[in-house]
């Protein structure tokens, strides 16, 4: 086996890849709390349309002779 040599550029890259990795699990992060967010609004939509469909229902009922 060989071994990787150690260069003035070592530190550079791990510093690299450690800002990398960080930035990528950061912006994974971001992307499923985004995605959390927009799901909890539109279930809440759906209880909204489903409210007014049922208020439309009773108002339709109400004013039937």
């Amino acid at each position: 086996m060989t071994k990787a040599q150690i260069t003035e550029h070592t530190p550079w890259v791990i510093k690299t890849g450690v800002i990398v990795g960080c930035l990528l699990c950061l912006s994974v992060w971001f992307n499923s709390r985004l995605s959390a967010v927009e799901i909890a609004q539109a279930e809440q939509k759906t209880k909204v349309d489903m409210i007014l469909d049922i208020v439309r229902d009773i108002r339709s009922d109400i004013k039937k002779p």
